[in-house]
C-alpha cells in the first residue's frame, strides 16, 4: 500500500490550502494511505478506510514537529507539504537535518513536492525549496517572480482548481431572488450587488472597498457591498472603518457567518446572488474566490498585477484596475504590496451599474468567455488530472 504524508498549516480548512489538499487527495487511488498533519481538523479529507489524522498539539500549532518526526521515523512514498514560503522557510533546516538522519540510518529517501503560492515579492524566504525534490507554484507568474533567487531549480505550475458541478450560472429567477434574500435588493431597485469574499486582515484591504462603495454612493444610492468575513478579526474592525466613512447599513452589509463556515453550495449561492465580485487586495497569492466567482458566472474586478493578471488573462476573462502605487506590509505577508485606488475602483463598479441597468452586452460576453476558460483551465478535472501526472511522474516513473 502506498503511503503519503500530507501536511500544511490549514490542511482541513475551507483556505486555498484545503482545497489544494483534496484535489492531490482526490488525485490518489484509493489504496493510498494519506497520513495528515495540520490545523483545523474537523474531518478527513476524503472519505477513503486509509485515512490518519494527526492533530498538532497545543504547544506545537504548526505540526511541525509532528510532521518532521512521522518524516524521520516511517517511511513514505511520498512527502507532500503546502505552505506559504516565509513560514516554510524557518522549518528547512530541520527537515535538512532530518533528511540527513535518513541516509545515515540506510532508510529509503522520501521524494518531497512543496507546493507554494506567490503573493508578491519575495525577501529570500526560498530555503524549503532547496530541500524539496520538486517544487510547483500556483501560478506561472510565482516562479518568474521567484527566479532571481531560485536560479538553479526546476519549478512547475498546478493551480488552484474549481469544482464546476458545484460553482456554475443559476437561473435568472433564482438569481433574482438570491439578490433580494442575501443583499436586500428588490428586483425593481437599480442596485449594483457588490461582493467581497475574504478573512478580514490588513492584506485584504476591506477598507479600500468600503470606501469605493462610498464613492460610487456619493450623489445617490447605486452598489451595496457584502462582505463575507467577520467584522472584527485580525485587529482590524470593518464596523469602525465603516463608521469611518459614515456609511449606512444601506451601503454595506458583513456576513453573519465567516467565510469558513460556509458550505461550497451556500457560496455558489452568495456568488449568484452578485453583480460583481470585487478585489482590493494588497498582496494575493492566488485569489480562489476568482475562479468560483467565474464558474458561477459573474465578473470579476481585481488589481492588475501577480495572480489577477494570470487567471485573468491580462482583463480578457475579467476587469483589472490599475492599483495606485506601492505600500509596505509589515504583518505576515510582509512586504512591497500592491495599493488599490477607491476611486478607480468606484469607476469600474460605476460601468458595472450603467451596464445592468442599460443591459449592455459587454459584460455578458466576457462573462462567458471567462466561465469557459475555468472550465478548460480550472476545473477540478483538469486540475485533478495534473496532479496525477506529476505524482505518477515521481513515484512511477521517476
Amino acid at each position: 500500500m502506498p503511503r503519503l504524508l500530507l501536511w500544511s498549516g490549514s490542511v482541513c480548512a475551507a483556505t486555498g490550502f484545503g482545497r489544494v489538499a483534496r484535489t492531490i487527495c482526490e488525485a490518489l487511488s484509493e489504496d493510498w494511505e494519506i497520513v495528515q498533519v495540520g490545523l483545523n481538523h474537523p474531518d478527513r479529507l476524503i472519505e477513503h478506510d486509509y485515512v490518519q489524522i494527526h492533530t498538532p498539539e497545543g504547544d506545537e500549532p504548526t505540526g511541525l514537529k509532528q510532521a518532521r518526526d512521522l518524516y524521520l521515523e516511517e517511511d513514505f512514498d511520498l512527502f507532500i507539504v503546502i505552505q506559504d514560503l516565509h513560514i516554510t522557510s524557518q522549518w528547512a533546516s530541520s527537515f535538512s537535518a532530518a533528511k540527513i538522519v535518513r541516509r545515515m540510518q540506510s532508510k529509503p529517501p522520501i521524494p518531497v513536492i512543496y507546493h507554494y503560492p506567490v503573493d508578491g515579492p519575495m525577501l529570500g524566504d526560498v530555503d524549503f525549496l532547496h530541500f524539496a525534490d520538486h517544487s510547483i507554484s500556483a501560478t506561472h507568474w510565482g516562479v518568474d517572480a521567484l527566479a532571481p533567487l531560485l536560479p538553479t531549480i526546476e519549478v512547475d505550475v498546478i493551480p488552484h482548481a474549481t469544482d464546476t458541478s458545484i460553482f456554475y450560472p443559476l437561473s435568472v429567477p433564482e438569481r433574482t431572488a438570491l439578490k433580494r434574500e442575501i443583499f436586500g435588493i428588490h428586483p425593481t431597485d437599480e442596485i449594483l450587488a457588490v461582493l467581497s469574499v475574504g478573512v478580514n486582515s490588513v492584506r485584504k484591504d476591506h477598507f479600500t472597498s468600503l470606501a469605493a462603495i462610498q464613492e460610487l454612493n456619493r450623489h445617490q444610492p447605486k452598489g451595496k457591498l457584502y462582505l463575507q468575513t467577520k467584522g472584527v478579526a485580525n485587529g482590524m474592525d470593518i464596523y469602525a472603518q465603516a463608521a469611518s466613512l459614515e456609511l449606512s447599513s444601506l451601503d454595506y452589509h458583513i456576513a453573519d457567518a465567516s467565510l469558513l463556515g460556509c458550505s461550497d453550495e451556500a457560496l455558489n449561492r452568495l456568488y449568484n446572488a452578485a453583480d460583481c465580485l470585487l478585489f482590493s487586495s494588497r498582496r494575493e497569492g492566488f485569489g480562489i474566490p476568482m475562479i468560483e466567482a467565474m464558474a458561477a458566472g459573474i465578473p470579476v474586478l481585481a488589481p492588475d498585477y501577480g495572480p489577477f493578471s494570470e487567471v485573468l488573462g491580462q482583463g480578457d476573462f475579467g476587469y483589472l484596475h490599475t492599483p495606485s502605487g506601492l505600500v509596505w506590509l509589515r504583518d505576515d505577508h510582509r512586504g512591497p504590496s500592491w495599493q488599490s485606488s477607491a476611486q478607480t475602483v468606484a469607476r469600474y463598479l460605476e460601468f458595472f451599474h450603467t451596464a445592468m441597468v442599460e443591459a449592455w452586452d459587454a459584460p455578458p460576453d466576457k462573462i462567458k468567455n471567462a466561465t469557459e476558460h475555468i472550465k478548460s483551465t480550472y476545473s477540478l478535472e483538469v486540475v485533478t488530472r495534473l496532479w496525477k501526472d506529476k505524482i505518477k511522474e515521481i513515484i512511477y516513473e521517476g
